[in-house]
């Protein structure tokens, strides 16, 4: 539940974080990456950007400025897009008596154990037991239903206007494509970057890790990355790009 960009410079990509533009601690930045700024801004999408609005977080009308630059040569808008029947959602589970858990209800493997919830589609408990298993043990966020959000088709999941309108000025003068990367349609798994999804399913390949968007990024010569939200979907994208990043000898 979250929002990106990338875009591109001279040979420089941006990605937007939320409001205070994240820097990077050198420690954790391979020189290759310190070299990029081509820019990518993540997620802003009207569902996202109008909840930071309401905490405070992000000044409306100020998300669009990095992508009105005319240096940049290549702009990413990631956009979180989920089908409404997805397993982060209310509707996917039911309790005992037949309720969906309220929004941000976590849900553990004990719970799937003991009973507590379990998916409306039966046929499906075994999958999702696995799921929660494999997050646990591998250190991802637990299970959380999050309100419905950026929902394929509705008003939500379109881009905040004011990053739209920029990136559409930036590709007329241009004269260059905006790419749209869309992540999060498998219903079976959350997706917070943009790279790849929490659980990844041989069947689906946009749940693995994009080589084609990180190829994409290293042709730039400096990156800067910019979004929402910090804690999930900015956080990851930096980690599984640095992570996936040729080290340089």
């Amino acid at each position: 539940m979250s929002k990106a960009c990338f875009v591109k410079l001279t040979s420089c990509v941006a990605l937007l974080l939320p409001t205070a533009l994240a820097v990077f601690p050198p420690a954790l930045i391979p020189p290759t990456v310190e070299a990029i700024y081509d820019e990518l801004v993540k997620d802003f999408k009207h569902d996202v950007t109008d909840d930071a609005k309401k905490a405070g977080e992000t000044p409306s009308g100020g998300l669009g400025i990095l992508v009105i630059d005319q240096q940049l040569t290549q702009v990413v808008l990631t956009m979180d897009s989920h089908p409404r029947y997805h397993i982060a959602n209310s509707i996917f589970w039911k309790n005992a008596t037949g309720d969906s858990p309220e929004p941000f209800t976590s849900i553990s493997s004990q719970d799937l154990k003991n009973g507590v919830w379990k998916p409306r589609d039966e046929s499906l408990s075994d999958y999702v037991l696995a799921y929660t298993q494999s997050l646990e043990a591998n250190g991802k966020f637990s299970l959380t239903i999050w309100p419905e959000h950026c929902v394929i088709g509705s008003p939500g999941h379109n881009i905040e206007p004011n990053v739209l309108s920029a990136a559409l000025e930036w590709t007329k003068t241009s004269l260059k494509l905006v790419q749209y990367v869309m992540k999060g349609r498998n219903p079976f798994t959350e997706h917070y970057p943009a790279l790849k999804a929490e659980y990844e399913l041989p069947y689906d390949p946009s749940t693995s890790l994009n080589k084609a968007l990180i190829k994409s990024l290293q042709r730039a010569d400096k990156l800067v990355i910019v979004g929402e939200s910090l804690s999930h979907s900015v956080n990851y994208n930096v980690r599984d790009l640095v992570a996936a990043w040729p080290r340089s000898d």
